[in-house]
């Protein structure tokens, strides 16, 4: 095993162990638990950055762990206030922490609720749990200042100098089929696409605070981006000078080597060298990014960078409206979810079951998003279940000291810190759970009834996951694909309207292209579950598709305020829409240019036109996918 897992999981156990330890000896043992999901959810909430609005986040999460602790204690009252408080709470931590294009953060307050609910206290102990969770609010953004302060500026140094370490090397391997080259071209997308995630996930929350420095990242992640699509699209590129010197400027300034000024110098070499040079292949296809990104650097107003990034109307509706719809993975996931887990914490109180919470605990951690997730999740659930329940009995069978059995606990707890697969996780928690009560217990008994409680648990689960609005991750994604072919006939009706307006294409794509990257991203975010190599040579497809059409709106843009001979480029793409053109015709076209740029804005538009759509792929064996785009023709 590696080293520094071994140091790093020793350190976490010990330190976790001595927080909870200490959260108990202030708030006493009937708050143990508090502080077992205080620390879970810190721990957890680390992969997530909330500390670009401290002030904000911090009465957010106090008040949320607040919230909870009073839904749980109104729900341990009865069965009646149960059902009602554990449907609400439930369905606003399921809602509140699903995204769609990233992994959920709703684990450690549903697990919180039903702690405190099967751990309940009186009214007079209510006041010192309330100050264990105010507490535990704190304590998540104390560490998330302290932790990832400057996270979004770190991440983007080291993503980006990844990205241009891959980039380069590719540069190098430009001309070769290299199995390196693919992996190299690889690494940058995985390290480019965190990097604009990160962002994205920023932006929406925290609006007002990312700031023009961090921005600036932003837009040269999204530069790289279109290079290391172009850089994967041909091995034809020669003269590749400029473009490493143009590099290494950017990666100066990311190293706070140098400052924005020795890009933009870079960039304004780059152009008055390059654009007269129409056959170099390599500048010819970057031209129109080096010509965004200088745009993009030379914007000071965050404000309008911000509003451009995310003023697709679809990105906005798609987040209220259609979120809170049936028709919603996200809406129906947060419904179904609350609803089982509420009826069941009814039937448990009302009965009166012990150990009863071990099919709520079930319940909820099988309850996930798709089916598809689902039906691992039960599998996994069940089997590790059996092992557990297994070792269990035979250990504590042997062992009769019940300071023994207790002591068990303890590597049980250490082992835990360095399971990852799911399977093997379960055992540890049913070892946990059973050695827990092993005391005075009959232990075949407890045994079993474990093993019968979280079998009921799966069964109401299967059944409730395909009676209460059953989603699939395929036909998500299904649904998803066809908006995103969608949105590709609307940019080509763009281009292929009668009277084509540089003006007005250039106006109306932007939204466009918003609205189908973020779907490309809910697709691939899909496809971690269904893992299907048709869906990744989609989105390979879109991206490049997407890629062109961002090069020929930022040539438009450069065009529309640089020159005044607007009138012959939209008679020449009138002409390109209006003839089938052959690669003779096209020669002859391009030379009878004089003006290089004109040159290469036509052979962008060309590019878009002459996609194919003629490959179909399949998700599984019921569901077809027509590829993007629609011809002009």
């Amino acid at each position: 095993m590696d080293k520094k897992k071994i140091i790093s999981s020793t350190i976490v156990f010990f330190i976790t162990t001595s927080i909870v330890l200490l959260f108990s000896g202030i708030f006493g043992g009937e708050n143990v638990l508090v502080g077992v999901q205080g620390t879970a959810a810190v721990l957890f909430l680390l992969t997530i950055d909330f500390s670009l609005n401290p002030v904000k986040n911090t009465i957010y999460f106090v008040l949320l762990e607040l919230t909870i602790g009073l839904a749980a204690y109104i729900a341990s009252l009865n069965p009646y206030l149960a059902i009602i408080s554990t449907f609400l709470m439930m369905f606003y931590i399921f809602y509140t922490f699903t995204y769609n294009t990233k992994k959920p953060a709703f684990l450690p307050f549903s697990l919180a609720f039903i702690y405190m609910l099967y751990d309940p206290v009186t009214a007079q102990q209510l006041p010192k749990r309330f100050l264990g969770l105010i507490v535990c609010g704190l304590a998540i953004m104390l560490l998330q200042i302290l932790a990832n302060k400057d996270r979004l500026k770190k991440e983007s140094v080291s993503k980006l100098n990844n990205a241009l370490e891959s980039i380069n090397k590719q540069i190098e391997l430009v001309n070769t089929n290299s199995t390196e080259r693919l992996s190299l071209n690889k690494d940058a997308e995985v390290n480019l696409n965190q990097l604009i995630e990160s962002f994205t996930f920023a932006i929406n929350q925290n609006k007002s605070k990312v700031s023009i420095d961090l921005l600036k990242y932003l837009s040269i992640a999204q530069f790289l981006d279109s290079l290391n699509i172009e850089l994967n699209k041909t091995n034809k590129f020669t003269n590749t000078e400029d473009l490493s010197a143009l590099l290494n400027s950017i990666k100066l300034y990311v190293n706070n080597e140098s400052n924005i000024d020795s890009i933009l110098d870079n960039i304004s070499v780059y152009e008055s060298k390059n654009l007269e040079n129409y056959n170099n292949n390599l500048n010819l296809v970057v031209y129109p990014y080096v010509a965004k990104l200088k745009r993009d650097l030379q914007q000071t107003n965050a404000d309008k960078i911000i509003n451009e990034y995310s003023r697709s109307k679809f990105f906005e509706n798609f987040n209220l409206k259609n979120d809170l719809s049936f028709k919603s993975a996200k809406f129906t996931f947060a419904f179904r979810g609350a609803l089982l887990l509420s009826i069941g914490v009814f039937l448990v109180a009302l009965f009166n079951i012990e150990n009863g919470k071990w099919i709520i605990f079930t319940l909820a951690a099988i309850n996930q998003p798709y089916l598809d997730k689902a039906n691992i999740k039960l599998r996994d659930r069940m089997v590790g279940t059996l092992v557990g329940a297994a070792i269990f009995f035979v250990v504590y069978s042997i062992v009769k000291d019940d300071s023994v059995r207790m002591a068990l606990l303890l590597p049980v707890g250490y082992a835990m810190t360095y399971i990852t697969k799911y399977t093997y996780s379960v055992i540890c928690i049913t070892l946990f759970a059973l050695g827990s009560i092993s005391v005075g217990a009959n232990i075949p008994f407890i045994a079993i009834q474990r093993l019968i409680f979280v079998l009921i648990g799966c069964v109401i689960a299967i059944i409730a996951d395909r009676l209460i609005f059953p989603t699939y991750a395929y036909k998500y994604t299904q649904s998803a694909i066809n908006k995103s072919i969608a949105t590709n006939k609307e940019i080509v009706d763009l281009l292929s309207k009668k009277d084509i307006s540089v003006e007005t294409f250039a106006k109306n794509v932007q939204p466009l292209i918003i609205r189908n990257t973020w779907l490309n991203k809910y697709i691939a975010y899909n496809n971690t579950t269904l893992n299907s190599k048709d869906v990744d040579e989609f989105i390979c497809n879109q991206n490049i598709f997407i890629n062109d059409v961002i090069a020929f709106e930022s040539l438009l843009y450069t065009h529309d305020k640089n020159s005044i001979d607007k009138a012959s480029l939209e008679k020449d793409f009138n002409y390109i829409i209006n003839n089938n053109l052959s690669n003779d015709d096209v020669v002859r076209l391009m030379d009878a240019k004089d003006c290089h740029f004109n040159k290469l804005i036509l052979n962008n538009f060309i590019n878009i036109k002459n996609k194919k759509t003629d490959k179909i792929i399949k998700i599984n064996c019921n569901v077809n996918v027509i590829f993007f785009p629609p011809t002009l023709n």
